[in-house]
């Protein structure tokens, strides 16, 4: 229980700024998070709970759990990327936004990693409150993107996968992470945050109110029904009368035309009676050089 205590203090700071923002990102949706409470890692437990979530909670064995299924996830998208740059060569260009790692080459630490697994669980979340779902569409997106579109099967990607990852994670199970890390990278743009060390930041204009607003309006879809609207097509043959014309411009003489009034107007706006003239420099000036004598 010490060092369990230990680690949330040395974090405490990190981890109250990332839940925090996290919060305001789903403004008036209710608290996703409750605060990380140390009464809650009883001592002894073999499995300590880590974190509080609306719903459930998540123990260490979940974040273990978790951290194997990413960097499984990492080695077969390595592998996957390295296997399409050695078939399509100088020309092989990835087009995909690489997935935060957890960890950076040699500088592993498991406090670090921690935060950084947390803060992904975290932006899945608000992911599932702000109806953010991945498909088995998208991953085959991602995918392609990652190989740069280079042609492969399934059983292409399978057999990398067993390679890079020595036949200890299922293809199903990759498939199934990358849906939660694609939708944690897609809440993480959404709302314009980062956690210190995880990946640089790109400019992002709208606030995530905005954000959630438009990515609402972009993605809503609705079903409707179109239907026929007759339309007279009688011709008018007969002209109107004297009178009948008079009428209808006395009731429009005040009035200015506009395309959205059902009764013509007939006043004429006010005009500018303008005069100019045009010089041209260059003729003056050969006149008068034509006026010159030896």
């Amino acid at each position: 229980m010490a060092s369990s205590l230990r680690w949330f203090r040395r974090h405490s700071k990190l981890l109250m700024v990332f839940f925090g923002v996290g919060l305001m990102a789903v403004f008036g949706l209710g608290s996703v998070v409750s605060m990380i409470n140390p009464g809650d890692l009883t001592a002894g437990r073999e499995d300590p709970v880590i974190a509080k979530w609306k719903g459930g909670d998540i123990t260490r064995n979940d974040l273990r759990s978790l951290q194997t299924r990413h960097f499984q996830t990492m080695r077969f998208l390595d592998g996957l990327r390295f296997a399409a740059a050695k078939q399509k060569g100088d020309e092989f260009q990835s087009l995909a936004i690489p997935i935060s790692r957890v960890a950076q080459g040699g500088n592993f630490n498991q406090d670090d990693v921690d935060v950084r697994l947390l803060y992904k669980i975290l932006m899945n979340e608000l992911a599932k409150e702000e109806g953010i779902v991945v498909n088995e569409d998208m991953v085959d997106e991602y995918l392609g993107q990652i190989r740069g579109y280079v042609p492969m099967s399934a059983n292409d990607m399978a057999a990398i996968n067993r390679e890079v990852n020595q036949g200890q994670a299922a293809m199903e199970s990759i498939r199934r992470h990358l849906q939660f890390e694609l939708a944690a990278q897609q809440m993480d743009r959404l709302v314009a945050v980062t956690i210190e060390g995880s990946h640089p930041r790109i400019p992002r204009i709208p606030n995530p109110l905005d954000a959630i607003e438009l990515y609402t309006k972009s993605n809503r879809r609705i079903e409707c029904q179109v239907l026929p609207v007759e339309v007279n097509t009688d011709v008018v043959s007969e002209s109107p009368s004297e009178s009948e014309i008079r009428k209808i411009f006395d009731e429009g003489k005040y009035s200015y035309p506009q395309v959205d009034r059902e009764k013509p107007g007939f006043k004429i706006g006010k005009k500018v009676r303008i005069q100019y003239f045009v010089a041209n420099r260059d003729n003056f000036l050969q006149n008068e050089i034509n006026k010159l004598t030896d």
